[in-house]
């Protein structure tokens, strides 16, 4: 369902879905996009990093049927942990990394072609009948139909170079 979001993009964009870390990566020229996606409808409130489901007797009722909120701001910040990592290694790799990181190769290491490219949260519901309520959510919440507009706006605000765009898209293929 994601993936109809996606349709209209050029080649400047490659998603991934389910073959890295992340669940689902958009890269593109304004960076990293990583998407925690949830089905469920009902209602669910955001404040900062807490997610909430207020009780219903639908709710109690389809405990075991449903997927649930769960805290996708946790669970991004894994899935980012984790890509930052796979970039690093791959920074680690070249020889121009070990020299501009004082010789470490450690996957902390913050130096290298992939350091700058900026990884962006998302949590997007795909269900149009969820009723969410933000109050100053740490990762960006939207809707299905939202993503798309977000994509663009992010891409005027932040723009890498398609070299980096590139560089990025063929070390994910790999």
């Amino acid at each position: 369902m994601l993936e109809r979001s996606m349709k209209g993009f050029d080649d400047k964009y490659a998603y991934f879905a389910w073959s890295l870390p992340a669940n689902y990566v958009l890269v593109g020229p304004s960076g990293i996009l990583v998407f925690a996606v949830r089905s469920d409808k009902g209602r669910v409130t955001v404040q900062g990093d807490r997610w909430r489901e207020p009780f219903s007797l639908g709710r109690f009722f389809t405990v075991f049927a449903r997927e649930g909120v769960g805290n996708p701001a946790f669970e991004l910040e894994e899935q980012i942990r984790k890509l930052r990592g796979l970039l690093n290694r791959a920074d680690a790799a070249t020889p121009d990394a070990a020299k501009t990181n004082g010789g470490k190769t450690d996957s902390d290491a913050r130096s290298g072609p992939f350091a700058a490219v900026p990884i962006e949260p998302v949590a997007v519901f795909l269900n149009p009948d969820m009723q969410i309520t933000l109050d100053n959510p740490v990762v960006s919440v939207l809707r299905a139909d939202q993503v798309k507009d977000f994509v663009r706006r992010k891409t005027r605000e932040t723009k890498l170079n398609n070299a980096t765009v590139r560089a990025v898209t063929d070390y994910l293929v790999q």
